[in-house]
């Protein structure tokens, strides 16, 4: 092959390479996440942390967690209420038994000098309000609640507040949430979502602020990067021996599908 050649090669697979970015980055607008619109009927969406999401119908989405279902079976109905207005409105209802996870970690995270562990229910109920299609605004709002059957009363983890929050309904009675998120698209392929989060269980409170970029990687695949800035109730004491609240920054990361 001339030299020629091999530039007029190299030229022509260049071309072709630009023309499938270009084809790739303009095809299907990278949608909103976590808002009040539903896949397609029999379409759906998983990641690392993500949940397992798939639409049954138009109106309704069935929503796991598959490794937490092992320790903790659980399932959330994602049911659409109003679409034909500016603010479309989905309700959220869920069924949790966390009961196996809290025996299963007993050693680490729970009581291990013979003081049982009940069985738990924790119904929870919420909604989620959604405004706008390319740059999406989000008001949440749920409230989950423990329902005991038997004898026993674990005390609280005072740990990190991620991980307290997943066993608050049945540690502290109760968890609510009220939350808005604001997904802006930066470009086709690329958006930005931005998070506030106020938790209320028992008598405590914690606070989340959270930014995020969601990236995509194929016609089927975004990678979501950023952080959590955590502001809660550990029972943590200073020097003096006074309460103080603790402040964490966790990194956000995660791969998600949609099919």
């Amino acid at each position: 092959m001339t030299r020629a050649a091999r530039t007029g090669t190299r030229a022509v697979a260049t071309l072709l390479l630009l023309a499938s970015v270009a084809a790739w980055a303009a095809a299907d607008p990278l949608p909103a996440r976590d808002s009040a619109d539903l896949a397609e009927p029999g379409h759906g969406s998983i990641g690392i942390v993500h949940p397992l999401r798939h639409a049954v119908s138009e109106r309704l989405e069935l929503e796991v967690y598959p490794v937490g279902f092992l320790l903790a079976p659980h399932v959330t109905a994602r049911l659409v209420h109003r679409t034909h207005s500016a603010w479309r409105v989905t309700g959220v209802y869920g069924l949790s038994f966390p009961t196996p996870a809290m025996k299963f970690t007993r050693t680490y995270l729970f009581p291990t000098d013979g003081t049982p562990i009940p069985w738990y229910i924790v119904p929870s109920l919420g909604a989620i309000a959604s405004h706008g299609a390319r740059h999406v605004l989000s008001l949440r709002a749920d409230l989950a609640a423990g329902l005991a059957i038997g004898d026993g009363d674990p005390e609280p983890l005072d740990t990190y507040a991620p991980l307290e929050l997943l066993f608050a309904p049945a540690l502290f009675g109760y968890r609510a949430n009220l939350g808005v998120d604001y997904d802006r698209a930066l470009t086709p392929w690329l958006r930005a979502r931005a998070s506030l989060d106020a938790y209320f269980y028992g008598d405590r409170f914690a606070a989340r602020a959270a930014v995020e970029l969601d990236l995509r990687v194929s016609r089927r695949t975004r990678l979501v990067a950023g952080a959590s800035y955590w502001d809660s109730d550990q029972h943590a004491i200073d020097a003096d021996f006074q309460r103080r609240r603790s402040h964490d920054l966790f990194p956000l990361l995660d791969v998600i599908y949609s099919y």
